[in-house]
Order: C-alpha cells, then sequence, then structure tokens
C-alpha cells in the first residue's frame, strides 16, 4: 500500500487530506458519490433510469450540451468568478455515454483542486492523471447505478448471465 500511496499525484492525495486522511481514495469517491445519490433520493429522485443530470442540479453544475465541434466528449468548465461549473456534454454521443460523462465530470468535482486543471480523456490527459480518471469513472458507476437499487435488481434476475446483464444495461440505460 505504500508503494501505491507514493504513486498518488497532488489530487488523489488533496482528496484523501480532505477526508480526514482515508487512505482509500475509491473508498472516498464511492462514498461521496452515494452521500449524494441518498441525498437525491431524499428529494424524489427516482429510477432506473436515474437521471444523473439532476446530481448536476443539486450541486449548482449546469449541464450545457453541444455539438461534437465543441466538445468531442465531455467537459468540466470552472467558472473562476463564480466558483461554479459547467458540464459540457457531445450531443454526438450516445444517451448512455453522455450520462455516464455527466456522472464522471460530477466525479471531478470532489476533487479540491478540481477547477486548477483541465483533464481530458482519449490520450491527452495530463501525465499522472490515469488514476484520477479512474476514479471518476467509479463514481459515474455509483451515481448510474445506485448500489441498493442495483443489488435488488440484479437479485431480480436469478444471477448473473449475459442475458441478465443485457436486461440491466437496457432498465439502468447505461453499459
Amino acid at each position: 500500500m505504500a508503494r501505491r500511496q507514493q504513486a498518488w499525484k497532488t489530487s488523489v492525495r488533496l482528496l484523501l487530506d480532505a477526508h480526514a486522511g482515508d487512505p482509500d481514495p475509491e473508498r472516498v469517491i464511492c462514498e461521496k458519490a452515494r452521500d449524494l445519490v441518498a441525498r437525491a433520493a431524499a428529494l424524489g429522485w427516482s429510477g432506473p433510469p436515474f437521471d444523473v443530470s439532476v446530481l448536476a442540479e443539486l450541486l449548482d453544475i449546469k449541464v450545457e450540451y453541444e455539438p461534437a465541434t465543441v466538445v468531442e466528449d465531455a467537459m468540466l468548465v470552472p467558472n473562476p468568478e463564480t466558483g461554479q461549473f459547467a458540464i459540457k456534454v457531445s450531443t454526438a454521443m450516445p444517451l448512455a455515454r453522455q450520462r455516464f460523462s455527466i456522472g464522471h465530470e460530477i466525479t471531478h468535482t470532489f476533487f479540491p483542486d478540481c477547477a486548477e486543471t483541465i483533464r481530458l480523456r482519449g490520450g491527452r490527459a495530463h501525465a499522472g492523471d490515469a488514476e484520477v480518471e479512474a476514479l471518476c469513472d467509479t463514481g459515474a458507476s455509483e451515481m448510474l447505478f445506485p448500489l441498493q437499487h442495483f443489488r435488488r435488481d440484479a437479485a431480480l434476475l436469478c444471477g448473473p448471465s449475459l442475458a441478465a446483464l443485457a436486461e440491466l444495461r437496457q432498465q439502468y440505460q447505461a453499459s
């Protein structure tokens, strides 16, 4: 574990420091995503499918749908004057990808330094951002597949199978 911690970049260290030094960044991300999901559920958010743009609204993040000429996939855009964020999402992407990308970008806001660095997936990310990107994927998954709902729905499908997986994908409108 100590060797892995040495490899963590500033963003992950700041995340851990902001959470009483919890040594597991994946656990911190899951907890933050689950807390956001619980907050939304308390306000009547339901699914599946679960509308992740509602989660953005709860955090006062504006979701803007743009053509591929403006944004290739999705990106988090900080407003230095207001301290707020916008998520730009490409309309050229399939709906399931748009939904995942919104959750991914929301998760970037869990990192205390998220406004300082623009990170882009697809080979253009800054060196060392692979762990941050993987953690953001984890957060997006927690938002699209809220654990208590997913466990219940998976159990109703009578065990793991390709057919059950296809059914869950359809039900949750995710891939």
